[in-house]
């Protein structure tokens, strides 16, 4: 078992506004700074990471977990200043996803590409999946953290699952928990994305995209969705905030609403503003 805890993990290189777009510019480019998702030698049991600032490196906390039993949990982090994902959890290589928890974590200024489309994307927190699944990834948990887009240099996906799939063939395997009291303003890509997804829980949530006119993928997406995915049944998507949704019919979907109506910006000032900020109109 592994803990990380109260400590400053940085590989500080320069100004946080520069071009990181070429190793030459940024040398971290491949340096992930706390990564166990490479152990060939053993297994790992329990591991925590808590309450840590880890910035300035590809992904920042990237961790996989081999034991039968055992969960990771990644709370209380500040993590700024990532060129790929700031928070990861893999799936191990026999396709097991064990119990994951992400909570509390302040995530913002990606250094990565200037678009989604582009190699490696930005992923604020990210769950990896694999195509060798052999169950369904329960056990998930990831609430009340805040990620915000800082001066990220294109788009970046906020919450990520990467589908239980490969190519045109579905795996057959879901990913099961709960997304709750979340902040996200970010830009136009993915705000929270569970491609292949059962019996989840997604409420209170609230996902803008952030000097965006116009959104141009959903906010909120559950269930199909994406092309090849599948819906395992009985999520429930409810009490949310967002910019746009897309939602399998066969979930439940209840007082959700739309933020920026009619292409209109909501900045940050206007979103912590409380009372002033009516998401019914």
């Amino acid at each position: 078992d592994i803990t990380i805890e109260d400590c400053w993990i940085s590989g500080e290189i320069a100004d946080p506004n520069g071009d990181y777009s070429t190793s030459s510019n940024y040398p971290n480019l491949n340096l992930d700074l706390v990564n166990t998702t490479g152990s060939i030698n053993g297994t790992i049991g329990n591991i925590t990471v808590k309450d840590n600032l880890v910035e300035w490196g590809a992904s920042l906390v990237n961790i996989r977990v081999d034991k039968a039993g055992h969960e990771s949990v990644v709370t209380g982090n500040h993590c700024r200043y990532f060129y790929d994902d700031a928070i990861a959890v893999a799936m191990v290589a026999g396709g097991v996803g064990l119990p994951t928890t992400i909570s509390d974590n302040f995530v913002h200024d990606s250094v990565g590409k200037t678009t989604d489309s582009a190699a490696p994307h930005v992923d604020a927190i990210r769950l990896i999946a694999n195509a060798g699944a052999t169950a369904d990834w329960s056990g998930i948990t990831m609430q009340r953290n805040i990620v915000l887009k800082g001066t990220s240099r294109g788009d970046m996906q906020a919450f990520l699952l990467d589908d239980l799939k490969t190519g045109a063939t579905d795996s057959g395997f879901f990913f099961t928990g709960e997304i709750s009291n979340n902040i996200i303003a970010c830009d136009a890509a993915q705000g929270i994305w569970v491609g292949q997804a059962k019996n989840f829980t997604i409420d209170n949530n609230t996902v803008i995209g952030f000097d965006e006119a116009a959104v141009s993928t959903p906010s909120i997406l559950v269930g199909t969705g994406t092309a090849n995915a599948t819906n395992g049944g009985g999520n429930t998507i409810s009490d949310n905030i967002a910019d746009s949704y897309s939602i399998d019919g066969g979930d439940t979907a209840s007082n959700n609403y739309t933020a920026g109506l009619n292409g209109a910006t909501i900045g940050y000032a206007t979103l912590f503003d409380g009372p002033d900020f009516d998401p019914a109109t």
